[in-house]
């Protein structure tokens, strides 16, 4: 940016387009592209407190200007300007980037899942034709067998079932139960991940840095580790000697595909299905922001949604928000129903009692609805 070469504005204008360009539609050249720009916009290495105390308007100002003016355009400022402005759009481009992929992750996933499901359900269609008087049939074929026990299955079981191809649609319809339904969903899932999704989600373990603050999902964290570790690893099965987390990572549906009982041996845990119930325990988690993302925006640490000063600065954020720091009086109203329960018990005069004088002055000034026992108790709610 600071040379004065043609060559070099081509290049840079090049890499800017690539950076500010939005992502396509759920696939896996959207997944690639992102990680793609995410690593070009780390090759700066902004600093991750560059900005800090400075607003967030102020940034995205910086950024929106940056954004919308050309190579050409960035020339004309200072250079002290100029490497503001970039730096303010690469800052906020690598959180927004950050927070796509982890969007991605989710929606490939979800996608995966749906896809399989419908691809399970067109064949379910096809097949299923419901065989209707079973009770009966069974009956028929139960008294052609005993009057013809030697006979042959076709000479004497097909003609009292009708026929064969009525046998056959019994038997798809015996299939196109719960159990056999997920289990067909989920073979599909697996071969749609191994064959075609797992290269890209792979590469995502390698530039998102997944944290957690609860133990209780450290399962998940481990299992992330342990399929990275693996990742360039073409194997059938993990091996015996790694310590391999299934409790809280493996749905109870999945055991049966992703344990291998041989003859033989200790069991073994199948790699590419074993990397798909990761993957799924990994979406769950994110979604409900039990595990969060490193340098991500929307998926940081949930810790950090609120300001460091937010109970000393309250009274200041909810101004510079517009939000009223009161309910307004038609919530109020709409309790009207509890209320009037605990109104029954007996109100303590028109005085507030101890507990109530706390309140904010546009509440203090109404009347106190506690019983006097309830005021002893609920001084907390007041």
């Amino acid at each position: 940016m600071d040379g004065d070469g043609a060559d070099d504005d081509e290049d840079v204008e090049s890499v800017l387009s690539d950076i500010k360009s939005h992502p396509g539609n759920v696939s896996l050249n959207s997944l690639l592209d992102e990680i793609s720009k995410l690593k070009q916009v780390r090759a700066v290495s902004i600093p991750a407190k560059a900005f800090t105390g400075i607003g967030v308007q102020v940034i995205n100002a910086w950024r929106a200007r940056a954004s919308a003016a050309a190579p050409s355009h960035l020339r004309r400022f200072s250079p002290e300007a100029r490497r503001v402005l970039l730096a303010a759009l690469l800052f906020q481009r690598q959180r927004e980037i950050t927070d796509t992929l982890v969007e991605l992750l989710n929606s490939t996933v979800h996608r995966i899942n749906a896809r399989a499901e419908k691809k399970v359900t067109e064949a379910f269609v096809a097949e299923f034709t419901k065989v209707r008087g079973k009770a009966g049939l069974l009956g028929k074929i139960a008294a052609a067998s005993l009057g013809a026990p030697d006979g042959s299955v076709r000479s004497v079981v097909f003609p009292a079932a009708g026929g064969e191809k009525t046998l056959k649609d019994l038997v798809a319809e015996m299939k196109a139960t719960n159990a056999d339904f997920a289990r067909s969903k989920r073979e599909v899932f697996k071969s749609s991940y191994s064959n075609h999704y797992r290269s890209g989600l792979m590469k995502l373990l390698g530039v998102l840095d997944f944290r957690s603050s609860n133990d209780q999902h450290k399962p998940v964290m481990d299992a992330l580790k342990l399929i990275e570790r693996h990742k360039d690893s073409s194997t059938t099965y993990l091996p015996l000697g790694e310590t391999i987390p299934l409790e809280g990572v493996v749905r109870k549906d999945w055991m049966e595909f992703a344990i291998f009982t041989p003859d033989k041996g200790p069991k073994r845990v199948m790699h590419t299905v074993y990397e798909a119930c990761v993957f799924q325990a990994l979406r769950d988690r994110l979604r409900c922001k039990e595990i969060w993302v490193v340098g991500a925006d929307k998926w940081r640490n949930p810790d950090d949604d609120l300001p460091d000063d937010f109970e000393v600065r309250r009274a200041e954020y909810y101004e510079k928000l517009n939000k009223p720091r009161e309910s307004p009086r038609g919530t109020a109203r709409s309790w009207a129903g509890p209320a009037a329960s605990v109104r029954s018990a007996g109100p303590c005069a028109s005085r507030p009692c101890s507990g109530c004088r706390d309140r904010s002055p546009t509440t203090r000034s109404r009347p106190c609805w506690h019983s006097s026992a309830a005021c002893a108790t609920r001084r907390s709610s007041c």
